[in-house]
């Protein structure tokens, strides 16, 4: 059995903080954002990352087993940090609080995942790709996507071409189109092989 994946964690990005101006103060140097989550045998009802004065994120989520109804409160603080961009401006990164072997992370790190109880970085919970844990002939194509998500994918796409070319992210969505389509004709490929051979032998 392979690590845990990210893709299938929770995760709070510093990105999406930023895009949608979690990060810019308002009159109270206060922004809070508002999230919830169903998970097997755990939910959440109200999460709230409430940002101040650029310099932390205060975390607050309430915990409720599926199975016992058992709630267990969380609030605690994650730093942030900066860096200055090429172009001018900021960018922003936490840092990691888990304790790991005695130690305090501190890592600076763009997303946070939630593995256990906590959010912390993929480091500290020891989590891996979904593309690190295939083998054989499946890892050279990576992570297959629903026919959903890539709809999904294509509709987040805004601008397609610039000046007669496409642009970089619609570039890699055609390419994970390919990747996709050839995964799924080698699997069909390999089912009628499968379907031949019983044939054959009956």
């Amino acid at each position: 059995m392979g690590k845990p994946e990210i893709e299938h964690l929770l995760k709070i990005k510093t990105r999406f903080l930023k895009k949608y101006h979690y990060l810019k103060r308002d009159s109270a140097g206060v922004i809070t954002w508002y999230g919830s989550w169903n998970r097997k045998n755990e939910q959440a009802g109200i999460q709230t990352i409430t940002i101040k004065d650029n310099k932390y994120a205060r975390i607050n989520y309430t915990l409720t087993s599926t199975r016992t109804s058992e709630k267990r409160d969380f609030n605690y603080t994650i730093p942030l940090t900066t860096t200055p961009c090429n172009f001018g401006g900021v960018r922003y990164w936490f840092r990691c609080q888990l304790i790991k072997n005695g130690e305090l992370c501190n890592r600076r790190v763009a997303n946070l995942y939630k593995y256990g109880d906590l959010f912390g970085c993929r480091h500290c919970h020891d989590l891996t790709y979904g593309s690190r844990n295939l083998s054989g002939f499946y890892k050279s194509f990576g992570v297959l996507l629903s026919d959903d998500e890539l709809l999904q994918k294509e509709h987040e796409i805004r601008c397609r071409f610039y000046k007669g070319k496409p642009t970089k992210r619609y570039a890699r969505f055609l390419r994970l189109t390919k990747r996709h389509e050839e995964m799924f004709n080698l699997g069909l490929s390999l089912l009628n092989k499968k379907t031949t051979d019983i044939t054959k032998n009956k």
